[in-house]
């Protein structure tokens, strides 16, 4: 434990040699008093106690109030620190984070296993992860009357390019057009797998419940967002961001609905904006099954 006291010798010396001092100065004034010197006594009986008390005082003072003065720091810093972050955290609540996690191939299976019938899934991203992550859920979803909205990068639009030579394996080739055209072809089959899923679900019941639409944009990609809606009510969303390494193996933050400007709701208003600017040209329109 740190008292608090000097740590300079020096000073330790001084110390010793005024408390010594006083001691030898009381005890000469005890040997004065026993001659019947009492003026010489009483005078270096008040000297020694005032060099010696003096230095015992400040010594205890020091340590004892150092240790309490240091406890009062601590606790203060602590409690500063704790609303701090307390902040911080309610900060998050409050819009809309409810967790923070790394996602792999069991937490997908795992989200669109949990999708209800009566919901909505708007799906953006620039091409999604592994077809075996979602594609025995979402077909039998379809079916029971989910309904899936997606936003995919144009496998061939300017920015998918963009987003390809970003990928690993371009740091590896320095190859622009082979990490293109590897990017464009991994996209398009991608939408045709997801449209076959949908024709699937359709052939298997012909008055499908659910809905499939997915529009191809070429603007920025904004973040990978999955974001679930019940009765036109954002409900629960995850999100990353793009990365060189394929986002659906990253972290992800989980979402929930706190409030009217919570971030979920902001994500909606965004993916809605953006598809009532992509789907108003026709051609973008690339699977409509509903």
């Amino acid at each position: 434990m740190d008292l608090g006291f000097p740590r300079d010798p020096r000073v330790w010396w001084i110390v010793t040699i005024v408390f010594s001092l006083g001691i030898f100065a009381i005890l000469g004034g005890v040997i004065a008093e026993s001659h019947d010197n009492s003026v010489t006594a009483v005078f270096l009986i008040a000297v020694g106690t005032l060099f010696s008390g003096s230095i015992a005082v400040a010594l205890i003072s020091e340590g004892v109030l150092s240790e309490s003065h240091s406890k009062q720091v601590k606790s203060q810093l602590s409690q500063v620190l704790s609303k701090e972050l307390s902040g911080i955290r309610f900060s998050g609540i409050e819009y809309g984070v409810s967790a923070v996690e790394l996602k792999n191939d069991t937490h997908f299976k795992e989200f669109f296993a949990q999708l209800n019938p009566d919901e909505e899934l708007l799906w953006l991203d620039t091409s999604g992860p592994p077809w075996n992550y979602y594609n025995s859920h979402l077909k039998v979803m379809l079916q029971r009357g989910l309904r899936v909205r997606m936003l995919l990068l144009d496998p061939n639009c300017e920015n998918s390019v963009n987003r390809a030579i970003e990928s690993p394996e371009q740091f590896v080739t320095d190859d622009v057009a082979a990490a293109a055209e590897r990017f464009r072809a991994q996209a398009e089959a991608h939408i045709v797998s997801l449209e076959q899923l949908g024709n699937t679900a359709q052939s298997e019941q012909p008055n499908l419940i659910g809905s499939l639409q997915i529009a191809l944009y070429s603007g920025l990609p904004g973040v990978p967002l999955y974001l679930v809606c019940r009765g036109g009510q954002p409900v629960r969303a995850w999100t990353s961001f793009f990365l060189s390494e394929a986002t659906y193996s990253q972290v992800h933050f989980e979402w929930v609905y706190t409030k009217d400007d919570c971030m979920i709701q902001r994500f909606k208003d965004y993916f809605e904006q953006k598809w009532e600017r992509t789907i108003a040209a026709e051609a973008n329109l690339r699977v409509d099954i509903q």
